[in-house]
């Protein structure tokens, strides 16, 4: 598309912080998805698992 590059949470511009504390604002209790668009992460399964276990651990942080 060219507008955007698609990164892990931690990686790219998004104030993960802030984002969280909306949804908890605006009462959201649901799941929370992990998708792996990082190119830097899609060579292998390998990558793709490490992806999920590192997003998993940054937005820990963040929820409860």
């Amino acid at each position: 598309m060219g507008w955007h590059t698609a990164k892990l949470p931690g990686l790219g511009d998004v104030n993960w912080g802030q984002f969280f504390s909306a949804l908890s604002d605006a009462g959201y209790n649901g799941p929370v998805c992990i998708e792996v668009e990082d190119r830097a992460f899609e060579g292998s399964l390998d990558d793709r698992k490490r992806a999920l276990r590192q997003s998993k651990r940054y937005l820990e942080q963040f929820v409860s």
